[in-house]
């Protein structure tokens, strides 16, 4: 199994097609080109062992003619499991014929479902379920509440700060060296806020880098940070009820690695996921349709990788 990005992924892909479609799906938000994917050599999810106790505990000074510890680690089978997303790009013959003059309508049609797949990925990113076809989302995958962080033991909240941020980057123990934030849009604005408090003007920026999936070459673009860690926005982070209060919304933060974190997984090695089937003519509709499918999911190797501060009052 590889490691890589879907915008690594759809630059192998020979489909000019594929490729301006992943370019779309990416955009909402930028997080899937960030986010790094595990390839499935086969199957419709990816399995592997996680640790429930830690290694440390395994082991143990050893005196002399001591007796070593013989306990073994104890772990458990997880299985994550690939989503299933799609939808049909019609055009009406008429159209096609009158108006790509202008721009081809079924090109047109096609970029606005990749970009329609984008936004459902992310919202799926937050709360998909794990029954197929929805993959697994953060709120499913934090492991317990020993991984959250409640902002304030009322029932009022807490707006956020920078020592409710970095009590939440202290939950994540796991390996890595690519973090990431999440948080929804009132949220940046608040940490915007704290970041004009401190001289008045502006607020850090870090550059995240990816592969054009069109052309190769690497680009990037400039986001909020905190901590040198990149902060992706996603709007579907609602207010919800959590520990019995209401109305209230969660920032997340958590470690991206496809041994140690949280990663992406795509069915095979140089695929992005993405399927373009051509349906043909409805003639009872005069009209054309091509089929766009995503396969794609998150998966969390580690419980220690990925937390969320709760009770965030905006």
């Amino acid at each position: 199994m590889a490691s890589l990005t879907i915008t690594e992924s759809a630059k192998y892909s020979q489909d000019v097609l594929v490729q301006g479609v992943v370019a779309e799906f990416i955009t909402p938000d930028f997080f899937a080109a960030y986010l790094p994917f595990k390839a499935l050599n086969g199957g419709k999810a990816l399995l592997f062992n996680r640790e429930l106790t830690d290694p440390k505990t395994t082991v143990g000074a050893l005196d002399v003619a001591g007796t070593p510890v013989a306990s073994q680690a104890t772990v458990t089978l997880i299985s994550h499991i690939l989503g299933r997303l799609g939808g049909d790009a019609v055009v009406d013959n008429f159209e096609s014929v009158t108006l790509s003059d202008i721009n081809d309508q079924m090109a047109e049609a096609v970029r606005k479902k990749a970009v329609g797949l984008g936004r459902l990925f992310n919202q799926y990113v937050i709360g998909g379920t794990g029954t197929f076809p929805q993959f697994y989302g953060i709120n499913n995958l934090v492991a317990s509440a020993s991984m959250w962080k409640d902002a304030s033991a009322t029932t009022a909240g807490a707006a956020l700060s920078f020592d409710l941020l970095d009590e939440l980057m202290d939950l994540v123990t796991s390996d890595g060296n690519q973090f990431f934030f999440m948080m929804d849009k009132t949220n940046i604005r608040k940490l915007k806020s704290l970041y004009r408090a401190l001289d008045g003007v502006s607020f850090p920026m870090v550059e995240i880098g990816y592969a054009d999936p069109i052309t190769g070459d690497m680009t990037g673009r400039k986001i909020l940070e905190y901590s040198g860690v990149p902060i992706f926005r996603n709007d579907n982070i609602a207010a919800e009820s959590m520990n019995g209060k209401t109305g209230k919304y969660r920032v997340t933060f958590g470690v991206l690695d496809t041994q140690s974190g949280l990663c992406g997984i795509c069915p095979s090695d140089n695929d992005p996921g993405v399927r373009i089937r051509p349906i043909g003519q409805k003639d009872a509709l005069a009209e054309e349709a091509v089929r766009l499918e995503v396969y794609i999911g998150l998966a969390l190797r580690s419980s220690k990788a990925l937390a969320q501060l709760v009770n965030v009052k905006n």
